[in-house]
């Protein structure tokens, strides 16, 4: 996992393109704070992958409302 600040994210953006297409992970942090979080999406499959991302963010919103 490779964490790049947003002005990495300009500056570098073909070297974490390359890492994602690699299948590494990338954070993106702001002001040192991880604010995103990208993989790659496998050729084909963005349908399962948001479907995927979108079930992790409805887990996400579960257990914040329960504490």
């Amino acid at each position: 996992m490779t964490f790049y600040s947003t002005r990495d994210l300009k500056t570098e953006t073909n070297k974490l393109l390359n890492e994602l297409s690699e299948g590494k992970y990338v954070v993106i942090t702001e002001k040192g704070k991880p604010s995103a979080f990208l993989v790659s999406i496998p050729e084909g499959h963005f349908d399962e992958t948001l479907l995927a991302l979108r079930q992790v963010k409805g887990r996400e919103k579960a257990i914040v409302s329960q504490n």
